[in-house]
């Protein structure tokens, strides 16, 4: 028994201060969770996309031993909670737009419609010189379906990506 608490003890040592961090960010994350209510959306991420960037991060980051599961366990929340943090201070109807493109990309593989919806709010946001707001909204289409044009070529499995209104098939 006692070799045995001298191993968990040298372990506490050595490791003392990623455990301190580890603890730091779970008692951060418990404190946010207990702020919101589970039905509301914050951030820009929904709920299933941070998911899915937190697994696909931790399969990229291939971490091991005693880090593969603190990083399969903080790393969705941590991205949960800077996605919470900081997406809430983009406007509310930016984040929808933001949100609705960030869904049809991961989620459904929309690629058109999401490129559409980022050239909608590129137009809200930038003011070109010398182009009337009409002007601005067509340069937006034009780039948004020269983008799509270019995705369709690029994707191997074309059924996921509509072609843009103008383009050869």
């Amino acid at each position: 028994m006692g070799a045995f608490l001298s191993k968990i003890w040298n372990f506490i040592v050595k490791y003392h201060k990623q455990i301190m961090f580890v603890v730091n960010i779970i008692i951060k994350l418990i404190q946010i969770r207990k702020q919101k209510t589970m039905t509301e959306e914050k951030g820009i991420l929904t709920k299933a996309v941070e998911k899915w960037a937190g697994k696909e991060l931790v399969v990229l980051i291939n971490a091991k031993g005693f880090w593969k599961p603190v990083i399969a366990f903080g790393l969705p929340k941590l991205i949960q909670l800077l996605d919470d943090n900081l997406g809430e201070k983009v406007p509310l109807e930016y984040r929808e737009q933001l949100r609705d493109s960030i869904d049809n990309v991961i989620l459904e593989k929309d690629y058109d419609e999401a490129v559409h919806l980022i050239m909608d709010l590129a137009d809200d946001f930038i003011d070109v010189p010398g182009l009337d707001d009409e002007a601005e909204r067509k340069m937006f289409e034009a780039l948004g379906s020269m983008i799509c044009a270019v995705l369709h070529a690029l994707k191997k499995d074309n059924s996921d990506i509509e072609a843009p209104a103008g383009t050869n098939e």
